[in-house]
C-alpha cells in the first residue's frame, strides 16, 4: 500500500471542498433559474389566454358590427323604397311643386354623397330638372 503524504492531502481536501462548494452553488443556481423557468411559464400562459380571449372578444364585436352595418343597409333600403314610392305617388298625383323639388334635390346629393342606393338617386333626377 502507498502511503500518500498529508500535504497532498490537505491539497486534495481542500480542492475536494472546492469542488462541493461549486456544486452546491449551481444546485443553488439551476434551482433558481427553474424556479424563473417555471414563472415564466405561468405568465405566458396567462398572456395567451388573455390573447385568445382579447381574440375572442373581438371577433365578436365584428361579427356585431356586420349584423349592424347589415340591418342599417336593409333598413335603409327599405326606407329609399318607401320614399321612392312615396315621391312618385306625388309626383303621378300631381302634388309636384317648388319646395319638392329642392326636397328631392337634397336627398338625392345625400344618397349620392353616402353611396347609398344610387339607383334611387337615378330615379329623383327624372323628375328635378
Amino acid at each position: 500500500m502507498q502511503v500518500i503524504p498529508q500535504e497532498q492531502v490537505d491539497i486534495q481536501t481542500s480542492i475536494l471542498a472546492e469542488l462541493q462548494k461549486r456544486v452546491v452553488k449551481a444546485e443553488v443556481t439551476v434551482a433558481q433559474k427553474e424556479e424563473e423557468n417555471a414563472a415564466l411559464k405561468d405568465q405566458l400562459q396567462q398572456n395567451e389566454k388573455r390573447w385568445l380571449d382579447y381574440e375572442a372578444k373581438m371577433k365578436a364585436m365584428e361579427e356585431m358590427w356586420q349584423v349592424q352595418m347589415a340591418s342599417l343597409q336593409v333598413s335603409f333600403l327599405v326606407n329609399s323604397i318607401r320614399v321612392t314610392k312615396c315621391m312618385h305617388h306625388m309626383l303621378y298625383c300631381g302634388m309636384y311643386n317648388r319646395s319638392l323639388k329642392n326636397i328631392l334635390r337634397t336627398l338625392e346629393k345625400l344618397i349620392i354623397s353616402y353611396g347609398f342606393y344610387i339607383e334611387l338617386s337615378l330615379c329623383f333626377t327624372r323628375y328635378v330638372d
